[in-house]
């Protein structure tokens, strides 16, 4: 086992006799962030690295998980395993992982791909105001590559997507980062009751009960574009009931507006089922869009895949066979009262 560095992320230091810290990303009581280099390939890389024993001293984590520091290393080890197995463009490459130990320390890393470019958060706090096609481009790359998360048996579920999460490249391409707080949606988690990974203002109802669903990510997704859109935190727009109106301050199509409202109504029932109906629906696949909310409980848009089925079709003809009835009953009584001279 290499010796720790006497000094817990200082520039140039060399770990595993492989990855030179060169700058600073990012540096909290526990966990920075450092652009890095390679030496034996010369690539430019990310170093994450966790201190255990600064999360112990100086009890981080301690507000989100009960003073349970354990947590926070297990998030730091799960990123490490679920990206060790990820192969898609837009989610940056794993390259390592790996402990460094010391007599009064134990510090984690992983290693990943480096994507240049800026996130979504600091390109609306430079002043870009994006484009409906630049943001239906950035919609589209995200679902995608949520699509693929989902897609996994059991799905893996991100719950912390937001701006500062999805980084635009300088070649325009998007990239989902920071797993940290990725799961099995079907996961046992010991935490569970207690633990709430997200996001404020970006985060749904059910993940605050510490029940993330693949629907949650659609719903952070349309937060995020809310944000983009009207450059306003979703918090600090104003709601009827649990919706969110934040029609008045964005400039895009109905489409698009309904698209987003789709994405984050309250009930996950009532968001996209899978990341392949939002792909559909950007892609102009889906016709009569509802234009106003619709009351809790009920589907949004209508789906494609359902028209035809004998079990829709035998329901839309005894629907048809009601209304006939009801007419014909309305006609006949109309007549009698007629008849009577009422």
């Amino acid at each position: 086992m290499p010796p720790a560095p006497k000094l817990r992320g200082v520039t140039g230091t060399l770990l595993k006799d492989r990855y030179r810290l060169e700058s600073a990303l990012s540096r909290g009581s526990a966990a920075s962030t450092w652009r890095a280099v390679d030496v034996r390939t010369g690539e430019a890389c990310v170093v994450k690295e966790l201190s255990v024993g600064a999360a112990v001293r100086e009890g981080s984590g301690a507000q989100s998980w009960d003073g349970d520091f354990t947590k926070v290393v297990e998030l730091f080890e799960r990123e490490a395993r679920v990206l060790a197995h990820l192969d898609h463009p837009a989610i940056p490459r794993f390259i390592d992982h790996f402990r460094v130990e010391a007599e009064d320390d134990v510090r984690l890393y992983t290693v990943q791909e480096l994507v240049e470019g800026d996130t979504l958060e600091a390109l609306v706090g430079s002043g870009r105001h994006f484009t409906e096609k630049e943001a239906v481009e950035i919609c589209r790359a995200v679902a995608a590559t949520l699509g693929y998360l989902h897609d996994r048996s059991p799905p893996l579920v991100h719950r912390d997507v937001k701006p500062s999460n999805i980084i635009v490249a300088a070649d325009g391409s998007v990239h989902l980062v920071d797993f940290g707080s990725v799961r099995n949606a079907l996961e046992g988690d010991p935490h569970d009751g207690k633990t709430i990974v997200g996001t404020y203002g970006y985060m749904p109802m059910e993940q605050y009960e510490a029940r993330a669903v693949p629907q949650s990510d659609f719903y952070a997704l349309g937060m995020t574009l809310v944000f983009l859109l009207s450059h306003r935190d979703p918090t600090r727009i104003t709601r009827t009931g649990l919706s969110l109106d934040f029609r008045p301050l964005v400039n895009v199509s109905e489409r698009f507006a309904s698209l987003i409202e789709w994405m984050i109504q309250p009930a996950p029932d009532d968001r996209p089922p899978r990341a392949a109906r939002i792909l559909a629906a950007l892609d102009a696949k889906v016709e009569n869009l509802p234009s106003a909310p619709l009351p809790p409980g009920h589907a949004r848009w209508p789906d494609p895949e359902m028209r035809g089925r004998p079990e829709v079709v035998h329901a839309q003809k005894a629907l048809a066979l009601a209304i006939g009835v009801v007419l014909v009953v309305v006609s006949l009584l109309g007549l009698l009262v007629g008849g009577f001279g009422f």
